[in-house]
């Protein structure tokens, strides 16, 4: 496999410094996320991981890693729930995409 360039996800939101206490609220739903800079420190370094994964297997151990994270995390039904919406093997397609671009 072609080891690909250390090209880096990233996540932004906003222009500038948030106010203390702003929430990252999911728009048309009843959810709230407290600290906007901890959800989104969190969700940098899930998606990080995921580049890695990415960048360093195949499709189809990438896909059965990231699907025993997942419910090694959070039970085998939200794992199910994940691949359901989320495909473990597109998740994959659409880094290697990602990375490639570099």
């Amino acid at each position: 496999m072609r080891q690909l360039p250390a090209r880096e996800p990233r996540v932004s939101h906003g222009a500038g410094p948030q106010p203390a206490g702003a929430q990252l609220v999911l728009e048309g739903h009843d959810v709230r996320w407290g600290d906007v800079e901890d959800h989104l420190a969190g969700l940098r370094a899930s998606l990080e991981h995921m580049a890695q994964l990415a960048r360093t297997l195949e499709e189809q151990e990438f896909a059965a890693t990231l699907q025993r994270e997942i419910a090694a995390g959070s039970g085998a039904r939200t794992a199910e729930l994940y691949e359901s919406a989320m495909p473990a093997w597109q998740c994959y397609a659409g880094l290697r995409r990602y990375l490639q671009r570099g």
